[in-house]
């Protein structure tokens, strides 16, 4: 079953998100950032925050995003001594990572600055499955799920970005659902991205509406 998110579900939205991302800056920043920053997006005036649930009950995957996202990102910057603060003790163990920190603030900042579009764009910023529930079109139905919901919120468009080099299977994956590349950045010196955009001009209205739980 696909859900709208809770907040009792963030600790299992982090657990998804540390086993789906290995390796990946937000992962390695630890536990505490991570709930800091998906409480971000759980606080904001327009999130898209969907959870996959299994027959057992326990997450297996999510899809999170938002609405307008130059507005999400200045809600951000409001609160990144907060985001920094927790994660500091990884910051410390592995001083390092402050170089791939500093590139992704200079990223939120330019698009907390980003003018207003003239259409309603909505971001599909993360989206994670369980390793061990991978291959049973999870992704897919979130995906789409966070399509729909989108466009009942009224965007015109969903973007969303991903790794250009050495990530073949998930550019083919968003292609196939109807993203088209729309541009490349470097994020940072070493790392090329791909900025995709789904546009619902043209295609008929979707009709999913996901279940609403709410907290207990």
């Amino acid at each position: 079953m696909i859900r709208l998110a809770n907040p009792n579900d963030l600790r299992a939205v982090v657990r998804v998100h540390q086993q789906a991302f290995p390796g990946f800056l937000m992962t390695e920043l630890g536990p505490a950032f991570l709930r800091a920053y998906y409480q971000t997006v759980m606080d904001y005036s327009h999130p898209i925050l969907l959870v996959y649930e299994g027959s057992s009950g326990a997450l297996e995957g999510f899809a999170a995003g938002f609405m307008n996202p130059p507005q999400f990102y200045k809600r951000l910057k409001e609160r990144r001594w907060q985001l920094a603060f927790s994660a500091g003790l990884h910051l410390m163990l592995r001083p390092a990572r402050w170089r791939r920190v500093l590139a992704s603030r200079h990223r939120a900042y330019q698009l907390a600055h980003q003018p207003a579009e003239p259409t309603a764009t909505a971001e599909l910023a993360s989206l994670g499955v369980l390793p061990q529930s991978q291959g049973k079109g999870i992704g897919r139905q979130l995906v789409l799920a966070f399509l729909e919901t989108a466009q009942a919120k009224g965007a015109s468009r969903v973007i969303l970005t991903t790794d250009a080099q050495q990530n073949d299977s998930v550019n083919r994956f968003y292609q196939r659902l109807g993203f088209q590349l729309r541009s490349q950045y470097w994020h940072s010196s070493t790392r090329l991205m791909n900025l995709y955009e789904y546009n619902f001009s043209g295609k008929d209205a979707l009709i999913f509406s996901p279940t609403r739980s709410e907290p207990s």
